[in-house]
C-alpha cells in the first residue's frame, strides 16, 4: 500500500517537473517577441502619461511595428 502511494507521488512530481520544464522551453523560444511586446507596452504607457496626440501615438506605434517587425532581435541569420 505505501509503495503504491509513494510511486504515485513520485510519478506526479515527475509529471509536474516535466510540464514546468516544457512550459519554460516554449516561453524561451519566443523571447524576442516577448521583449518586443514589453517594449511597445512601455512606450504606449509613456505616450499615455505624456498625453501625446492620437495621430502621433499611432505614428510611433507604426514605427515600432515597422522597425522591429514584431521581434526585438533578428534571430534569422
Amino acid at each position: 500500500m505505501w509503495l503504491t502511494m509513494l510511486s504515485m507521488m513520485s510519478g506526479a512530481t515527475c509529471y509536474a517537473l516535466f510540464l514546468g520544464h516544457a512550459t519554460n522551453l516554449v516561453q524561451s523560444l519566443d523571447s524576442s517577441r516577448r521583449q518586443y511586446r514589453e517594449k511597445v507596452k512601455q512606450v504606449e504607457e509613456y505616450m499615455a502619461y505624456r498625453k501625446l496626440p492620437r495621430d502621433m501615438r499611432q505614428r510611433i506605434t507604426e514605427y515600432f511595428g515597422h522597425r522591429y517587425q514584431g521581434k526585438f532581435f533578428d534571430e534569422e541569420l
